[in-house]
Order: structure tokens, then sequence, then C-alpha cells
């Protein structure tokens, strides 16, 4: 598990494909989450979907992210919400079961999460047991799940279960996904986008 220093610093470009590909399917006036996990580099994407969020409109940002704060605060057109609980020294994120019932107050229009590690069978995991229980309040109090997973995710692993990737709803990479997750894809109308200059969809 890589350190947040080094995370900013990996796969940079990937990450600013990844954002403009997930700022481009939230509109204006939307409810959003903008989840953080201790991973090798979800954190930070999400971060980068912040900064490419800059030009929307009336957003309401739901966020266990203290850097996420500092980058939407920035804005003119956005109204934040700091989940509250235990803050993670390394990366200022929000965390634990206080800041997974917060998230559960609220039923957002879209949430963006990341993962640490995705298996062929679609599995969702993680390293740490309280950014689990953030993301699984995540997964259930949204109406359209993004998960955001550069192409080191599809070769890692991690020892936590969150869910699977059939509960999400859309799928943005940098990466042609293996064959297994895109026929898991296919059977559940997840939608996958791979996060390109032209952002080619698939799938």
């Amino acid at each position: 598990n890589y350190g947040y220093k080094s995370r900013k610093s990996l796969a940079s470009d990937e990450k600013k494909d990844i954002a403009n590909a997930v700022a481009n399917i939230i509109p204006n006036n939307s409810s959003v989450v903008l989840g953080n996990v201790y991973s090798t580099t979800s954190g930070t994407t999400t971060e980068q979907v912040a900064e490419s969020l800059f030009n929307h409109k009336d957003l309401k940002v739901i966020t266990n992210d203290i850097n996420i704060v500092n980058i939407l605060t920035q804005f003119d057109n956005a109204e934040i919400w700091l989940a509250g609980g235990k803050v993670r020294n390394i990366d200022s994120a929000v965390i634990g079961l206080n800041t997974a019932d917060f998230i559960k107050q609220f039923k957002v229009d879209y949430a963006v999460v990341g993962v640490s590690a995705i298996d062929n069978e679609g599995a969702l995991m993680d390293f740490d047991y309280e950014d689990v229980q953030v993301s699984k309040a995540i997964f259930n109090h949204c109406r359209k799940l993004i998960l955001v997973a550069d192409n080191f995710k599809f070769d890692s692993t991690a020892p936590m279960l969150i869910g699977n990737i059939s509960e999400v709803d859309i799928l943005v990479t940098n990466f042609q996904p293996p064959s297994e997750i895109v026929n898991i894809c296919n059977t559940n109308n997840i939608e996958i986008v791979i996060a390109t200059k032209t952002d080619q969809e698939v799938g």
C-alpha cells in the first residue's frame, strides 16, 4: 500500500483522464458523494475529480476528504458537506463508523468511489476496515454509483471485501478491463467508460 505522497504522483495522467471522464458524466445541479479510501491511487483520483468539476454549477457535494473540501471551497457554486469522524493524518481522510453514519443520512444522485483492488470475479477490495465501512455506506446511498479504477487496480489485491462490481452503475477506467470484468459488466448492464483523451466507451 503506497503512501499518500507517492499516490499523488502515481499515474497522474491516467487519473486526470479518469477524472475528466467522470466530470463529463455528472451534470450541473447534482448531489454527489466523493469518497476517499486509503489505497494505491483511488483517493487522489477522487480529488482529481473534484478539480475536474470546477466548471460545474450548483453542485451539492458530500465528502470524507478534507483535501476535497479545500479544492471545492475555491468554487463559487458548490455546497459542501464534510462527514465527521476520525481524521487520518496521512491523507486527511475522515473515516470510521461515525463517518459512515453521516453519509447514510443522504441519498445522492451520484457517488464516485475508488477501491484498492478488483479481482477477476468482480470482488472490490480494500486494506482498511474503517474505509470499508464508509464505502459500504456510499454504495447504499446513491442513485448512480461510479467506480473509478486505473489499470493498477486490476493487478492488485487487498484483504478486505467491500462488495462486487455488479453493484456498480458505471466503471470508469483508463484500461481495457480483463474479459471476466467486461462479462460481469455486460451481464449486469454496467456501463464501461475507457477514459482517454476522446473518452472512448465500450461494453
